[in-house]
């Protein structure tokens, strides 16, 4: 038996509870309860500084009225993203292992990890043990084993586990680990014990899921019932929003210290964050999610409508957008209007040749000047046209819709069971404003279609994959004009895509969705009638900045919903 376990190198017993408790904890996890006892919650945080506010007179200042009033938190487990750069970050795991896992939940519109089934259960367990095994041991252990090798295991566990927690381990869940490390020594060797307590490790809960707990809230200026997350929890926070991983050593080592508690100590190490490339990586995560441009991985065009449709071309559709937003957000001047309206962006030779653009060939993307009255920041993308449009013809409706939700953060209502929803026909004697006027004449689909079609027809001027176009067949002149309704603030008539994106770009209703959208994407959920204050502070940030998407996600995290929670949260899995 003991040369079988030398051999495999597997924590065969540990593994098979493991995954047993995975997915039948895991998947129960719900309701909000009082707080379980979780390792490393009990009293006070580790340097737990002072009160909540900061000094600087904007969110989160001693000059700012607290907001009281939070939602309940929840609890979530590591997307599939955040599973991978966290192995990266921490264990030089470049080969991205959660691209096996089943696809992440959508909450709010963005990827959220939330139950965990039978299969993902699995799915931790066979990673953990086949990442261990072909892991280099000694690249990551912090001493040389010798005569002491127990003091050294002893060591790795302390400093490997703090980085895979994210928090100091109490000393219970070292001699625990210590346990599983002697079980693996003494059916192996040194290594196998290491490989062993690692793999407890990345199986743990604490690992698996963002613990963020907090504890009692005792300053006077601080609502009854609110928690206020310790350092550790506010590290981690922090550094997944801006980096979709885990702390590194110098947010740790702020934590430690205590020097997370006030609004401007976030502040200054958000700042840090956001000048590493790897804040690049998550902003563009997030307009990915919020564009829906993944969608794109997937879409299928008519070859005989639209013969230069080709994955590649998707690929290249993706990546301009993403190169494009992550160029205005970090290298330009961060503004949501420039997002929305400006006339450059970045295009390859296949993406040159739809834009109508010379002098670009090959397959790397560079920055060129675009015509502006054809193009006006995302909208007129070709990924998002492409994205929001049939697979042989444009689709108002699409087009529309995504405006409405993705914009205005507010879509119409879902269309009834019994309707079958189709594009109509293509009519070589109609245009497709006449096709799709029928929306509008039928009473069950009135209502929700006099608010997207309008403002769909406006963006007939780009095709199926994205071509500007001035007649969308011989004869037939394209009518791009639409019409906003139902709005806070846009209502009226426009020309065209371009003017439609002027007008958003200035709307207060579309500043304050795009605050939504970031609020949803951090916080993995809806925003609440308790948000409500959080929100508004929010709004009146980004106002101050000139609609700055940068100092957005530092007004975030300065913010009351980002170093406070609600007193109850969806129930954790028990850790010990």
């Amino acid at each position: 038996m003991k040369n079988q376990a030398r051999q495999s190198g597997r924590l065969t017993s540990a593994s098979i509870i493991a995954a047993a408790t995975l997915a039948l904890v895991f998947s129960g996890c719900s309701g909000s309860i009082g707080d379980p006892g979780l390792p490393g919650t009990n009293g006070n945080p580790a340097g737990g500084g002072g009160g909540g506010g900061g000094g600087g007179g904007g969110i989160g200042s001693t000059t700012q009225p607290l907001c009281g009033q939070q939602s309940p938190a929840e609890i979530r487990r590591l997307t599939r993203a955040e599973y991978d750069n966290t192995l990266r970050d921490l264990l030089g795991i470049t080969t991205n292992p959660a691209s096996s896992f089943p696809p992440d939940e959508h909450v709010a519109g963005f990827e959220v990890g939330t139950t965990v089934t039978q299969l993902l259960a699995e799915k931790y367990v066979t990673t953990a043990e086949a990442l261990t095994q072909s892991f280099d041991i000694s690249s990551i252990v912090p001493c040389t084993p010798s005569a002491g090798d127990d003091t050294c295991a002893r060591s790795f566990v302390q400093t490997m586990g703090t980085k895979l927690y994210r928090r100091p381990l109490e000393q219970a869940e070292v001699d625990r680990l210590m346990a599983v490390y002697t079980d693996g020594k003494n059916n192996g060797d040194f290594t196998q014990g290491i490989r062993w307590a690692l793999q407890t490790m990345m199986q743990s809960p604490n690992f698996l899921y963002r613990v963020e707990l907090g504890k009692d809230s005792s300053q006077p200026d601080e609502a009854p019932g609110s928690k206020r997350l310790t350092d550790h929890e506010i590290a981690q926070r922090l550094s997944y929003i801006i980096w979709n991983s885990a702390p590194d050593d110098a947010l740790r080592a702020a934590a430690d210290a205590g020097k997370l508690q006030s609004a401007d100590e976030i502040e200054k190490e958000a700042r840090r964050l956001l000048a590493d490339p790897r804040a690049r990586d998550s902003v563009r995560n997030f307009i990915a999610q919020w564009l829906h441009l993944s969608k794109l991985d997937a879409v299928t065009k008519d070859q005989s409508v639209y013969p230069a449709y080709s994955a590649a071309l998707a690929k290249a559709m993706k990546e301009e957008t993403l190169r494009f937003a992550e160029h205005v957000i970090f290298d330009g001047d961060g503004k949501l209007e420039t997002l929305l309206t400006a006339s450059y962006s970045f295009v390859n030779g296949d993406l040159a040749k739809l834009y109508g653009v010379q002098g670009v060939s090959g397959s790397e993307l560079v920055r060129v000047d675009l015509d502006p009255a054809e193009r006006a920041g995302i909208l007129t993308h070709a990924s998002v046209l492409s994205v929001n449009a049939n697979s042989n013809q444009s689709s108002p409706v699409y087009r529309g819709h995504f405006v409405r939700e993705q914009l205005l953060c507010n879509p119409p209502a879902p269309p009834p069971d019994n309707i079958v929803v189709k594009p109509p026909d293509l009519d070589p004697n109609l245009s497709t404003r006449e096709r799709f006027d029928q929306h509008r004449t039928d009473p069950a689909c009135s209502g929700c279609h006099q608010m997207m079609d309008p403002i769909g027809f406006g963006f007939e001027h780009y095709d199926g994959i994205g071509q500007y176009r001035t007649e969308e067949k011989p004869g037939v002149a394209v009518d791009a004009s639409g019409e906003f309704f139902v709005t806070d603030d846009l209502d009226g008539k426009f020309y065209g895509a371009v003017e439609a994106a002027k007008k958003l770009s200035t709307s207060n209703q579309v500043r304050h969705c795009v605050v939504k959208q970031l609020f949803r994407y951090a916080f993995g959920r809806a925003e609440t009638k308790a948000d409500s204050c959080s929100l508004a502070q929010l709004d009146q940030a980004f106002a101050d900045s000139g609609y700055n998407l940068r100092e957005l996600f530092i007004a975030l995290v300065r913010s009351e919903a980002f170093r406070y929670r609600a007193g109850g949260f969806k129930t954790f899995p028990g850790s010990k």
